[in-house]
């Protein structure tokens, strides 16, 4: 009795497994396409719940979301590490929301879950806050699918170079305007910031715009050595994909969020997801840094499975 106990455990985890694979990145609600001239920064709306694996990071004491992560089972959402070290690593200090569109309003469609796990990508403790910048969260309990929520694909392949993506967010809508730095130690410390919705000093507040509303912009990849060329300080890693257009990308506050393609069966992928990027936002050649998710697919999983 105990043997089959066992086997039908198993065999049940096997099986929501593959369902979640089967029916991953396929929203319910049509609307999320690329559009000329639809950008996060001064961008429009998507149609509400269109990107059902869209989740706002928060804090937990005062509901303040600091990032986006996305859906990748009923327990799992990936985020940016830089996202999960904002307020220390404790699970308790975070929660997530999901099925949202405006978070600034009540709508039926949302629920917040309390966080069991957060594990940074170790690479990201041990290196530079550019790096290795990954991370899972878990949900203390599963998250119900429906319209409004539901988990997107993890890609198997990256995108090609000139490949068109589609990135969300509440994040900023006008760019900001940096002051003055006092070294590099200072502007390395606001990029390791950009994007998690905390505010660095040396920011002028008066130009800050983040949206209620969920948001998307249509993006091409860069080529990494392009990519580099815009960052000269910085390595561009393997780990890290570039995508953006001039005045065309995330912002502030989109941090964690997701970079999907449209695959060949139609179902969206996560190929990236929010890094860092130019201050003021999507300069003429400085495209988004985003943590390349095939990248870290062997860790992810593994991860997921030991936890």
């Amino acid at each position: 009795m105990m043997l089959s106990g066992v086997l039908f455990t198993v065999v049940a985890i096997v099986a929501v497994t593959a369902e979640e694979e089967l029916h991953c990145g396929q929203p319910a609600i049509s609307g999320l396409a690329a559009r000329n001239g639809n950008r996060i920064i001064n961008g429009q709306d998507v149609t509400p719940n269109s990107v059902p694996w869209q989740a706002a990071f928060l804090k937990a004491s005062s509901k303040q979301q600091i990032c986006s992560a996305s859906i990748i089972s009923d327990r799992w959402l990936l985020t940016a590490a830089h996202c999960c070290k904002a307020y220390g690593i404790r699970p308790s200090t975070y929660a997530v929301t999901v099925g949202a569109h405006n978070l600034k309003k009540r709508e039926d469609t949302t629920t917040t879950h309390t966080l069991s796990h957060v594990i940074v990508q170790p690479g990201h403790q041990n290196g530079t806050q550019f790096s290795n910048d990954m991370c899972l969260v878990k949900t203390t309990l599963p998250m119900v699918f429906t319209d409004a929520v539901s988990p997107v694909c993890l890609a198997d392949v990256s995108p090609a170079v000139g490949d068109e993506c589609i990135v969300t967010g509440w994040g900023d809508t006008v760019g900001a305007r940096p002051k003055p730095f006092a070294s590099f130690e200072e502007y390395t410390r606001y990029l390791d910031l950009v994007g998690s919705g905390l505010v660095s000093e040396q920011v002028d507040e008066s130009v800050r715009g983040p949206s209620n509303t969920l948001k998307s912009v249509s993006v091409n990849v860069v080529d990494s050595e392009e990519c580099g060329r815009g960052y000269p300080t910085i390595p561009i890693g393997e780990d890290m994909l570039c995508a953006g257009n001039d005045y065309k990308g995330s912002c502030r506050g989109d941090s964690g969020g997701p970079l999907v393609r449209i695959n060949e069966d139609g179902h969206f992928d996560l190929v990236g997801v929010v890094s860092w990027g130019a201050v003021p936002c999507a300069p003429p050649g400085k495209p988004g840094v985003f943590s390349r998710v095939t990248h870290f697919r062997e860790w992810i999983e593994s991860t997921m499975a030991a936890n």
